[in-house]
C-alpha cells in the first residue's frame, strides 16, 4: 500500500566534472526517497561533495513523488536505453517498497493527473522552457485510440503549437513562443529533405546527393507501384468502415476553395499534375476523362 503517512522528496546527483555524455552540473541519477534515502549507499555511487546532491521537489506525498520521479527520468532520458544522460535503469515511479503496483483505477489516474499537473503549474515560464527543451517526445506509431481518447488528447493540445531546432521538434503552450524563437528555434514541425526511392517492392529515404549510386544499382525515383501485399494490408485495415458524409457546407467550403486556387495560383493552360504520378488509370476511366476534356474544348469553342 502506498504511505500517506510520511513525507517525500525527489533528488538528484549531479556530476562534478564534464564527461563524453554530459557537461558537469547535469544529472547523472534522479530518485524518489525520503528520510536519508538521498545520503545512503545504493546501486549507484553517492556523490563525496554533498552539494552535488541537489533535492528537486519536497514535502510530497508518495504518489505524487512517484509521479515527480518518472517525469523528471522521462525528461533527462535514461542512458542504457540511449534516450538520455541518467544512469537510472528503470522508468522510475515503482517506488522503493517493493510493492505490486494494482490495475490503475480512475481515482489513481486523477491523483496522477494533479500531481504532475500541480507541478508543471508551479514552474516559472523559464522553467518550463528548460524543461521542453530536454523533453523526448514518445512514439505512438502502432497505437490505436479510442474516440473518447482521441478527443481528450485533441483537447490538451489545444493553445499549443509545434517549434523544432533542425533535429527534433516539440510542443509548446503558445505564449511561450517568442522564447524560443529567440534561442533560434522555428514555428512548424521538422521537415525532411529526404526523397523516397523503390526497387522491387523495397521503399527507402535516402539523401538527394546519394541518389545517382542508388541509380545505378537500379533503383527508380518515388515510391513506385504499390505492392499486392500492401494493397492487400490496406483494405483489410478499412474493410467495415463508413466514409463520413460531408455537409452542403463542407461541400461549399471545399468548392470554394478550388475555384481561388484556380483564380490566384494555378496557371492556365496544360500542365503537369504532381498528385497523379504513377497513377494508372483503367481503360474505362480513360474513356470518361477524354469525353470529359473534348467536352471542355467543344464548350470552348461555342
Amino acid at each position: 500500500m502506498i504511505n500517506i503517512s510520511m513525507t517525500y522528496y525527489i533528488y538528484a546527483y549531479l556530476r562534478n566534472k564534464d564527461s563524453k555524455t554530459a557537461p558537469a552540473g547535469t544529472p547523472y541519477y534522479i530518485g524518489k526517497g525520503c528520510g536519508k534515502r538521498a545520503y545512503e549507499a545504493h546501486r549507484v555511487a553517492v556523490p563525496k561533495d554533498k552539494t552535488k546532491i541537489v533535492f528537486l521537489e519536497t514535502n510530497l506525498t508518495e504518489v505524487g513523488a512517484l509521479a515527480l520521479e518518472r517525469r523528471m527520468i522521462r525528461w533527462y532520458g535514461r542512458k542504457d536505453l540511449g534516450t538520455g544522460i541518467l544512469q537510472n535503469m528503470t522508468d522510475g515511479g515503482e517506488g522503493s517498497s517493493g510493492r505490486i503496483v494494482p490495475p490503475v483505477t480512475s481515482a489513481t489516474r486523477e491523483k496522477l493527473s494533479i500531481a504532475q499537473t500541480t507541478y508543471y503549474n508551479s514552474l516559472s515560464d523559464a522553467e518550463r522552457v528548460e524543461r521542453n527543451l530536454k523533453t523526448t517526445l514518445p512514439t505512438t506509431a502502432g497505437l490505436r485510440w479510442t474516440n473518447e481518447t482521441k478527443k481528450k488528447m485533441s483537447e490538451s493540445q489545444l493553445g499549443k503549437v509545434a517549434i523544432n531546432n533542425g533535429r527534433k521538434y516539440i510542443k509548446i503552450d503558445r505564449h511561450l513562443l517568442n522564447e524560443y524563437l529567440l534561442l533560434g528555434w522555428k514555428k512548424g514541425k521538422l521537415c525532411s529533405d529526404k526523397i523516397y526511392i523503390s526497387n522491387d517492392g523495397i521503399i527507402k529515404k535516402i539523401d538527394p546527393s546519394e541518389f545517382e549510386m542508388y541509380l545505378k544499382e537500379g533503383w527508380c525515383l518515388g515510391r513506385g507501384p504499390m505492392s499486392q501485399q500492401r494493397k492487400d494490408k490496406i483494405g483489410s485495415a478499412n474493410r467495415g468502415k463508413k466514409h463520413k458524409e460531408k455537409s452542403i457546407e463542407e461541400k461549399d467550403k471545399i468548392s470554394k476553395n478550388i475555384s481561388t486556387r484556380l483564380k490566384e495560383e494555378w496557371a492556365t493552360g496544360k500542365r503537369i499534375v504532381t498528385g497523379m504520378t504513377g497513377k494508372k488509370h483503367s481503360p474505362e476511366t480513360k474513356k470518361k476523362i477524354s469525353e470529359s476534356i473534348k467536352q471542355k474544348s467543344d464548350k470552348n469553342d461555342r
